[in-house]
């Protein structure tokens, strides 16, 4: 009954005063024609008194009930308009981090753009001297190529740095082979993390490959691995490190071996690529891809 009551209250409302104005009309047009029997003022004052009064009541509670009704609506546009507004924020949130996203490939596309530029031209160089046969810059050489390692260091940081948000540090381990045990040794770092880092290669040299998680991993020929990934090392079960001070310089890293190509389908692992920071970040997928393709993995 209430809810009847609630959902009909204006069709209602508006008979109580079509009702109320017909019976003032009826009654005063019958006061008028019966006029000889002398009806009182006062009576007749009374009921069109009581007739106003119903009007009265009609539209006052018609009034409320549209100013709930505008208080509803005003609410609901608030809510709508808040939603939009959320909705608005949350596309233009979409919008950056999208650009953001763009920026950062094309940082990164460009950056391994000019280091192919740098490989081929220190490529084309090699050649020209092997079919001029022209031996005699081969210490030139070797020196222009450790300038170019440097400077594909110096890229993979800079690539590295933009894909995890944080300082990372790059390096080259080599692998050889002494009394038919394989070491690593370190053969180049960036130049941000050299001063901080050499006092390491001072008193570790040189050490077996299997005293590092990291490299024994790649090594060993059952692990379906080709490189090694760990975002939180202090958390790695079995993690092993010779250096007893890694903490000190970083808790997450990225390891891919260096190949070298023999034949079509096979390859010796001559050394390691190394990118290690504190926060990791780094994606299974394209960190990996991006840091194999600079080791030929």
């Amino acid at each position: 009954m209430k809810r009847f009551y609630s959902q009909n209250l204006e069709p209602i409302l508006g008979y109580i005063t079509l009702i109320a104005s017909a019976i003032s009309i009826l009654f005063v047009a019958y006061a008028i024609y019966k006029s000889d029997w002398q009806i009182s003022y006062v009576v007749v004052s009374i009921v069109l008194a009581v007739v106003i009064v119903i009007i009265a009541l009609a539209n006052m509670l018609l009034l409320r009930r549209y100013d709930k009704l505008d208080r509803e609506s005003s609410k609901e546009y608030h809510l709508l308009d808040l939603k939009f507004r959320k909705s608005a924020s949350s596309i233009s949130c979409l919008e950056e981090k999208i650009k953001d996203e763009l920026n950062t490939k094309t940082k990164i596309a460009q950056i391994i753009h000019n280091f192919s530029h740098e490989y081929r031209n220190v490529i084309n160089e090699i050649h020209s001297d092997l079919i001029s046969q022209d031996y005699s810059n081969f210490e030139n050489r070797r020196t222009s190529f450790r300038m170019f390692i440097v400077y594909m260091l110096s890229n993979i940081k800079e690539v590295f740095d933009i894909l995890t948000f944080d300082e990372v540090s790059v390096c080259i381990k080599i692998l050889y082979k002494e009394e038919e045990k394989f070491f690593v040794k370190t053969f180049m770092r960036d130049n941000i993390s050299y001063r901080e880092r050499s006092d390491t290669e001072k008193f570790l040299p040189e050490y077996p490959y299997y005293e590092n998680t990291a490299f024994k991993n790649i090594m060993d020929i059952h692990c379906p691995d080709s490189h090694y990934l760990c975002n939180d090392l202090n958390k790695e079960k079995g993690y092993s490190n010779i250096n007893k001070k890694w903490r000190k310089y970083y808790n997450a890293c990225l390891v891919v071996p260096i190949r070298l190509i023999i034949g079509k389908h096979s390859s010796n692992v001559i050394g390691f690529i190394c990118v290690d920071n504190f926060e990791g970040k780094f994606d299974d997928r394209i960190a990996v891809d991006i840091l194999a393709s600079f080791g030929d993995n």
